[in-house]
């Protein structure tokens, strides 16, 4: 007969391991409650912000609105192309009724503007500049036209019904940003900056330096307008007409330097761009120092339609038809 063993369970035990992990949970479980009514509690003590959600326009706009506000666009006025300014010679004026007498015979010789140049051919200044004298501490020399006699001029050009005109060479130092004040408040209308005629190609970076420095005189100067004369062929470089558009859209005008051209020069110039004569409403800057050479010059441009002339050399007499004999 058969005999089985007696089978005895033994006694279960739950692994320590076990016991551990619950133990550890139910501590996580105790603490996050715990925590969870602290936020609750805050979150119910906080001042709640009951103004209007921006969206994602608003903040744009909100973002823009702290930026500086854009520059209001230049004005092309057509009647710049019409401006006839013959050069204002203070040189050998001996005081402000001489300087007003000079101012007088263009008046009478035709001219609807006065041409004064602010510098030499070296770039130095022509006039005792107040301004000048206080920023550099020196006195300015006694060949310079006096301040006095510079004023005088502006103040009976404005009584004859005169534009004022000024021509300076570009440093773009402070010296500039001075000049173009002083010239501002004692009536000038207008200013033309020479100086960029050797650069005959352009790039954007250029074309960034030049209109910051136009912007740093435009801040200082009031109402007075303002043109960039350049070389011939920086105008005749079909790859500069990107580059042109940029400067027009920051000056009331441009002008164009035929000082040195000759009739043949000149007729070429007025054939090749009379497009850009049009379009950006070029001013020729003229030397008057020979008349009949610049008679001449004057019947091509005319033959061209193109009317506006600035001498920046002894004025040519005008006759009763256009500007010049």
């Amino acid at each position: 007969m058969k005999k089985y063993r007696t089978y005895t369970a033994k006694k279960f035990r739950m692994p320590r391991r076990i016991i551990f992990f619950c133990v550890v949970a139910l501590i996580i479980i105790v603490l996050t409650v715990i925590l969870g009514n602290v936020l609750k509690n805050k979150l119910e003590n906080t001042p709640r912000d009951t103004s209007d959600i921006l969206t994602t326009t608003d903040s744009a706009d909100k973002e823009n609105s702290d930026k500086e506000p854009e520059k209001e666009p230049v004005i092309h006025d057509e009647a710049f192309g019409g401006i006839v300014a013959g050069c204002l010679d203070l040189s050998a004026a001996e005081g402000p009724q001489e300087a007003n007498n000079a101012v007088e015979a263009l008046k009478a010789a035709g001219y609807n503007a006065v041409s004064f140049n602010v510098t030499d051919g070296n770039g130095m200044i022509t006039y005792a500049s107040p301004a000048l004298e206080e920023y550099s501490r020196l006195t300015a020399s006694d060949d310079l036209v006096t301040f006095d006699e510079l004023k005088e001029a502006a103040k009976a050009a404005k009584s004859l019904g005169l534009r004022l005109c000024a021509v300076m060479t570009a440093t773009e130092g402070i010296c500039d940003e001075l000049v173009a004040e002083e010239l501002s408040a004692i009536g000038f209308d207008e200013l033309c900056v020479r100086g960029f005629e050797e650069y005959t190609q352009f790039d954007n970076e250029l074309v960034s330096r030049v209109n910051g420095y136009i912007d740093m005189l435009r801040g200082v100067s009031g109402e007075m307008v303002f043109s960039l004369c350049f070389d011939g062929e920086f105008y005749k470089a079909p790859s500069n007409a990107p580059y042109i558009e940029k400067v027009y859209a920051n000056t009331e005008f441009l002008a164009i330097d035929m000082t040195e051209c000759s009739t043949q020069d000149a007729l070429a110039l007025a054939e090749d761009i009379v497009g850009s004569f049009n379009a950006y409403l070029l001013r020729p800057i003229l030397s008057g120092s020979d008349s009949e050479r610049a008679a001449e010059i004057s019947e091509v441009l005319t033959g061209s339609s193109i009317t506006a002339r600035q001498y920046v050399s002894a004025p040519v007499i005008a006759d009763d038809n256009g500007g010049e004999d």
